[in-house]
């Protein structure tokens, strides 16, 4: 039924875009179910504190290395993640080792040496947002 009230209101819905954390995802009923799946990752890695971590630092190998080592532990980096050669799979082996086991002690843990860490290392910005103190 082109131009009733109904199809419009579809079209509203589907023409919003996801916004931070608080934003809608560009999904609708009549998504490709594969492309779906993929705007559903992609959202909740940006937008969940620990992906939204890890999608700030893997604009390259250095800088998700860096991020890695404060995050994971030694024995952790050295023999899983080390292993991973190239962006893709590294990114792709801390998404699924926050996923997997124990993933809220991992992300406690995790946050407590990001914390306590020297090292400088890139926040989303609604998080620096958040602990700004400046007016």
């Amino acid at each position: 039924m082109k131009g009733s009230p109904r199809s419009a209101r579809s079209a509203r819905r589907t023409s919003r875009v996801a916004d931070g954390a608080a934003g809608l995802l560009p999904v609708d009923s009549t998504s490709n179910p594969a492309d779906a799946r993929a705007a559903v990752r992609d959202w909740v890695e940006a937008n969940v504190p620990a992906g939204a971590l890890l999608h700030a630092n893997a604009n390259g190998a250095v800088a998700l290395d860096n991020l890695a080592r404060v995050m994971l532990t030694e024995k952790t980096y050295e023999k899983e993640y080390a292993l991973c050669t190239d962006l893709a799979t590294k990114r792709e082996f801390l998404t699924e080792w926050y996923r997997k086991g124990n993933a809220a002690k991992k992300k406690v843990d995790s946050a407590i040496r990001i914390f306590d860490t020297p090292k400088t290392i890139s926040y989303p910005d609604y998080l620096t947002k958040v602990v700004s103190f400046d007016a």
